[in-house]
């Protein structure tokens, strides 16, 4: 995870992350450890932030392809295939800077599952 990987930088930024994921509580902690992730990730198993947020779902004529298909298959030999009903695989996410405030000074939605902004980027949009 790139946030991961910057993450003295966001620290010094004086910043919070937090990430949310579809599963359910004790697959979010799972995954936190699994992961190493140094900021929390919590659990919207009934994907009340995805709907609030306006995230969609992945166009399967968008998104397939030989690269795709690659990533995917690294992804489910890396973390294996959840069994949970809960989960929508052709879920999309974003990234959301939002400040003290509450209001979004920041937002990108996925329109594939690619589309991550660089840490430079978000860096910037929490300043």
């Amino acid at each position: 995870m790139r946030l991961r990987d910057d993450w003295e930088r966001f620290q010094q930024n004086d910043r919070g992350i937090v990430a949310i994921g579809q599963g359910t509580v004790a697959r979010s902690k799972q995954l936190q450890q699994e992961l190493e992730l140094p900021f929390p990730l919590l659990a919207d198993a009934r994907r009340v932030a995805y709907t609030a947020y306006g995230l969609g779902r992945v166009s399967l004529t968008r998104e397939v392809s030989l690269a795709s298909a690659r990533r995917g298959m690294q992804a489910i030999l890396a973390h294996g295939v959840s069994r949970s009903t809960n989960q929508d695989m052709l879920q999309l996410g974003g990234v959301f800077v939002v400040d003290a405030t509450g209001i979004v000074r920041y937002a990108q939605r996925q329109l594939r599952m690619s589309d991550l902004p660089s840490n430079d980027e978000l860096l910037a949009a929490m300043r």
